[in-house]
């Protein structure tokens, strides 16, 4: 069992090498632990001490336990599903979309850190070590990059917990409004009448009264003439009842850091912009909606409904979407050549990226590179 652990650790990370991404970051990994920590936390309180105390087994609770129950599962996939994406890492081997052996006069962007070709709105991320295409941000709380290649389910991610967020806090508002002003358990009564004979006879006889009045009226609403009303749901232990307390600045607070973040990444789908480049102050070209949705969400550009579902990716022409394509060692050297004098010395900084090319190719082919 270890063994397969061990392996399994070893075959997660962010290099080329690895057939699943992983991003091994303390930080990241106790983030992404605490949310979906909180995520079965108010699973449990909304199902376990308000649905079910509440409706029992009724047609309505067992729709409310289904419909809370799926929208958090779907949270919780997608944020396993951005977590475990690659977000768009360039390769070590990545040429440009359109090159070809033969093209001339063309100049290449090459990441020095990487070592790598560097597309297109492609930025380092210090983190993960890699170039990310369309990087927006590195989220802590997902363990991963944001970007083009998992966009999809951070959005789906921000949008399931808003909505969950949203339910809980109404369901617990219901049940507010359901017990309010309804009859106390017996136990409460005597407390209360033991209470009331301390106190003064005007004090007495006022509340009961009002107490007289409330029992009055919701017999009368329910026609039960002969003993109080009592309502069990409405009397729940001291831990349930700051269990939901919990549940309730949760829900608050969530809803609106996510409301918040979710106008944020609309805003950046619809523009095309992501927040690096807006830092930058670059602006991409202005394109019909549906195709800037059709990159985040995949697929054909126009609506379906597996948009809305934590499925796979897929681009109609992922080359032009990503900016590159994966090619031979040998095309790949070719790219990366550069023009040295006889007798000259290759600068350090070209050392570090041109690998094995250092003079002009022998059918006098030129490439400029571009460092940056």
């Amino acid at each position: 069992m270890d063994e397969s652990l061990c392996a399994c650790w070893r075959e997660c990370g962010t290099d080329d090498d690895h057939p699943s991404w992983f991003v091994k970051d303390c930080c990241g990994m106790i983030c992404a632990t605490i949310t979906q920590g909180l995520l079965i936390f108010a699973e449990y309180v909304v199902v376990v001490d308000v649905i079910m105390p509440w409706m029992g087994d009724s047609f309505w609770g067992q729709f409310h336990v289904v419909a809370f129950s799926t929208i958090v599962a779907l949270a919780m996939i997608s944020h396993v599903r951005a977590m475990t994406t690659d977000p768009g890492a360039v390769p070590k081997n990545a040429v440009p979309a359109d090159f070809e052996p033969g093209d001339t006069g063309k100049s290449f962007r090459v990441c020095l850190k990487c070592d790598a070709y560097k597309p297109p709105r492609t930025h380092h991320c210090s983190i993960c070590q890699r170039c990310i295409v369309k990087l927006d941000h590195h989220c802590p709380w997902v363990n991963n990059c944001v970007a083009l290649g998992n966009h999809k389910f951070f959005l789906l991610f921000l949008l399931y917990v808003f909505s969950a967020s949203v339910y809980a806090l109404t369901l617990l508002m219901a049940r507010f409004a359901h017990c309010s002003g309804k009859s106390v358990s017996p136990r409460r009564k005597r407390l209360r009448a033991e209470r009331l004979r301390k106190q003064d006879v005007q004090s007495e006889m006022l509340d009961t009264a009002v107490e007289a009045a409330i029992d009055v009226a919701v017999q009368t609403m329910t026609g039960n003439k002969d003993e109080p009303v009592f309502y069990p749901e409405c009397n729940m232990s001291v831990l349930a009842n700051i269990l939901m307390f919990f549940v309730i600045v949760e829900g608050v607070l969530f809803g609106l850091f996510t409301m918040c973040m979710l106008c944020d990444q609309t805003n950046m789908v619809l523009t095309a912009n992501s927040k690096i480049d807006r830092l930058q102050g670059a602006r991409s070209s202005k394109r019909p909606i549906c195709d800037n949705l059709t990159e985040v969400f995949g697929g054909e550009p126009r609506f379906s409904i597996f948009w809305l579902l934590p499925t796979k990716i897929s681009h109609t022409r992922p080359e032009e979407v990503y900016g590159y394509r994966v090619h031979d060692p040998s095309e790949l050297a070719a790219m990366t050549s550069v023009t040295i004098p006889d007798g000259a010395e290759m600068p350090e900084d070209l050392t570090h990226a041109v690998s094995s090319t250092s003079t002009m190719n022998s059918d006098g082919l030129q490439r400029k590179v571009e460092f940056v």
